[in-house]
């Protein structure tokens, strides 16, 4: 019943993004996450508090998934921080009206109760965006640790 409903969705869902508006919408993505990832760094959350939808998930490295909410709860109590991050992707690509950004990550890890703290950790990582009422917000992210660096 699952699969009906999401196919449902996908089906009847908003208008997919045209192949003269792909260029744009990656450009205006992979820049927003640019500068997600900077205020991350500084310990901003300004950027994440506009650009996390509503309804988004996040399966974390520690193999969980949270809400966009429980995400920036855990921001905001210091739960979840970072003193290092920086993100390269690998390829960004349009899927009808998602785009969507896959690379690698290098993190350090800074906030309590988190596996890890103080290594810098490599990640493989996926986000979904989606415009909503006109701005683009990650309404899916995914990232795995694939092992320290030394």
């Amino acid at each position: 019943m699952g699969a009906t409903l999401l196919l449902n969705s996908c089906a009847t869902g908003p208008a997919r993004i045209t192949q003269s508006e792909s260029a744009n919408a990656i450009e205006q993505v992979v820049a927003l996450n640019e500068r997600m990832v900077k205020s991350l760094s500084r310990g901003d959350l300004s950027v994440l508090e506009r650009v996390m939808a509503p309804e988004a998930r996040v399966n974390g490295p520690n193999n969980k998934v949270a809400t966009g909410h429980q995400i920036l709860e855990r921001f905001r109590n210091g739960a979840l921080a970072h003193s290092e991050y920086d993100r390269k992707i690998e390829e960004a690509y349009v899927s009808g009206d998602v785009v969507v950004l896959m690379g690698e990550e290098v993190v350090v890890m800074r906030g309590s109760n988190q596996a890890n703290v103080g290594e810098k950790m490599r990640r493989r990582f996926t986000s979904a965006w989606r415009k909503n009422n006109g701005q683009w917000q990650q309404v899916a992210r995914q990232a795995t640790n694939v092992g320290s660096i030394p």
